[in-house]
């Protein structure tokens, strides 16, 4: 991470379009963001367009305008984020004429026709996957992978930087008033980092920010959040009675079966919370923990929380 923050102040200083891979998750968009503040941009507007979430028949208006040439027509997404700099998140799910239509406009605003005024932009592209690998698959047009992927940066899952984790938890607790008063005890540490987030950093700011509204709201059985065993200042705050702590370790289990068991626990009690929150609608509780449905389902059937509901 620190070589990817020094790479990313480097890149600030720069004006080259760079493309930004991660899980979902995983801090793309804030990293993007960063970048456009520590730039010289930074006084210019920052206009950032989800690819997956704008209908398919009004994204290449949105982003590009009804202009009959190449050129971003007034009001469109590239027009308006002349000086600064463009946010396409989810890029490869551009479809491909629009991904043609879009690299003619950036090569257009890159070398001007005479009498034309330059459109300055800064293009950064959000992606699951390296840019490089749709290309190949034939999913993204080369030449608008020239165009975005001139400098490219990869942010690790959270589980590969699990000592991370409780700097991360505990900078999300501070962000909140109540947050400041509450310290992360060496239990709570270990529950989180045995976790393998799947969601990434959203997910665990999630976590956090149920646990804050549980807390406002005075519900001791909330304040478990999972089994997040957060204590500290608040005289208020009821630890985790001891019977519904998971059992004490196994003589003779391996540190593999042990962390499985108690990741088994925290997914159990977590998704059990969250249908019964949401009144056992898989969906809507897969949106408010911003988690794929598919993948809630499947925690749902294994822990047998499915049936019934």
């Amino acid at each position: 991470m620190r070589a990817l923050f020094a790479e990313s102040e480097r890149l600030a200083g720069g004006d080259t379009a760079l493309c930004l891979y991660g899980e979902s998750g995983s801090g793309k968009d804030a990293l993007a963001r960063a970048i456009h503040r520590a730039s010289p941009r930074c006084q210019g507007p920052f206009v950032s367009v989800d690819c997956a979430t704008v209908p398919t028949a009004k994204l290449e208006q949105e982003l590009l305008g009804r202009a009959a040439d190449a050129s971003p027509a007034a009001g469109s997404a590239l027009a308006l984020a002349r000086g600064g700099t463009l946010l396409l998140d989810r890029v490869a799910e551009l479809p491909m004429h629009t991904q043609l239509r879009l690299a003619e406009a950036l090569a257009q605003a890159s070398e001007p026709a005479a009498g034309q005024p330059a459109l300055s932009v800064r293009t950064i592209a959000l992606n699951v996957r390296p840019l490089a690998l749709e290309r190949d698959r034939g999913k993204f047009r080369p030449e608008l992978y020239a165009r975005l992927a001139v400098a490219e940066l990869a942010l690790p899952p959270l589980r590969d930087r699990r000592d991370d984790i409780p700097l991360l938890a505990q900078h999300l607790l501070t962000r909140f008033e109540e947050g400041r008063a509450i310290a992360l005890t060496a239990e709570a540490v270990e529950l989180l980092s045995l976790h393998d987030w799947p969601g990434n950093v959203r997910e665990l700011r999630n976590v956090i920010e149920r646990f804050l509204h549980a807390v406002r709201r005075g519900e001791p059985g909330a304040r478990r959040c999972a089994t997040l065993a957060l204590g500290g200042a608040l005289p208020s705050f009821e630890r985790r009675p001891p019977s519904a702590e998971p059992g004490p370790f196994e003589p003779g289990a391996s540190y593999r079966d042990e962390r499985a068991r108690f990741e088994g626990d925290f997914e159990r009690r977590y998704v059990s919370w969250l249908l019964d929150r949401h009144d056992g609608n898989v969906s809507a509780a897969a949106r408010g923990a911003e988690m794929d449905r598919k993948y809630l389902d499947k925690l749902a059937r294994k822990h047998g929380l499915k049936e019934g509901r």
